[in-house]
């Protein structure tokens, strides 16, 4: 258990130790991380609330009629 167990860690390290000398290596190295513009954000929250309600409005909410009497 304790070999399966160092061979997995060094496969591990293996794998992500490029990935750690590539982000050292880079020139922006303490670059800010990505946010997204509130105000995109509120626009696409504004935009799915109006798509749910029309969903909702004119494919999900259909009555079905009343069954008729025949005359």
């Amino acid at each position: 258990m304790k070999l399966l167990a160092k061979i997995l860690s060094t496969a591990g390290f293996t794998l992500t130790y490029p990935a750690i000398v590539l982000a050292h290596e880079t020139e922006e190295a303490h670059a800010e991380p990505a946010t997204i513009d509130p105000v995109v954000a509120i626009i696409v929250v504004v935009i799915i609330a109006i798509l749910g309600f029309l969903l909702w409005k004119f494919i999900l909410n259909k009555k079905e009629s009343p069954p008729q009497k025949p005359n």
